[in-house]
């Protein structure tokens, strides 16, 4: 056994000094003058090496996605608050509209409801001629606001067409649009001295 031990003590040296000597022997592996003397890659270090250079790149791959979903990410954001920034406004100037609006009706309903008085004072006659010039709707609304023995006299004095057309719109309305079309007024209306008639 010791025989054994000897031979395995002596093989092992024999080994390390061939190894050795062929290091020595290969110009390839030595190191160059002042340098520590490389040691020889394995095929496992090769393939660790391999691995590794994998694992760098598939990093480097992720690093570039993480990246690019943050930049996604901040561009949606950012549009995201362009949207609701605009939506905002929309919804702002939805309001003024709707307000302008109802200043607009309110203010309509006042200048029908004082022409509705003013034609109400007016002999029938006379009112249905200025009546039949005016725009059908806004015609309906001054009737639609006189009292209803006044109105049946304008609405017999008028022509037996347009008055069923009056009667009609003041019965079913048609919707309006931003503001009753008062500015039409203008052509029917009577004459200066015929404004103030009591």
């Amino acid at each position: 056994m010791a025989k054994t031990a000897a031979m395995r003590w002596s093989n092992g040296r024999r080994g390390a000094l061939l190894a050795a000597a062929l290091l020595g022997a290969l110009p390839a592996f030595a190191a160059p003058a002042g340098e520590a003397p490389r040691p020889a890659c394995t095929q496992a270090e090769s393939d660790a090496a391999g691995l590794l250079a994998q694992i760098r790149a598939e990093r480097e791959a992720l690093a570039r996605r993480e990246r690019l979903v943050r930049e996604r990410e901040q561009t949606d954001a950012a549009a995201q608050q362009e949207t609701a920034r605009r939506l905002a406004e929309l919804e702002a100037l939805r309001v003024a509209v709707e307000e302008r609006i109802e200043r607009l009706a309110a203010a309509g309903d006042e200048r029908a409801a004082r022409l509705a008085d003013l034609y109400a004072r007016m002999p029938a006659d006379r009112a249905a001629a200025i009546l039949a010039a005016l725009d059908p709707e806004l015609a309906a609304q001054i009737l639609g606001r006189m009292r209803r023995t006044r109105a049946a006299g304008v609405l017999a004095a008028l022509p037996g067409p347009r008055a069923a057309e009056l009667s009609r719109r003041i019965v079913r309305p048609e919707p309006q649009a931003l503001a009753p079309p008062l500015a039409s007024a203008a052509p029917g209306r009577p004459a200066s001295g015929a404004a103030s008639v009591p």
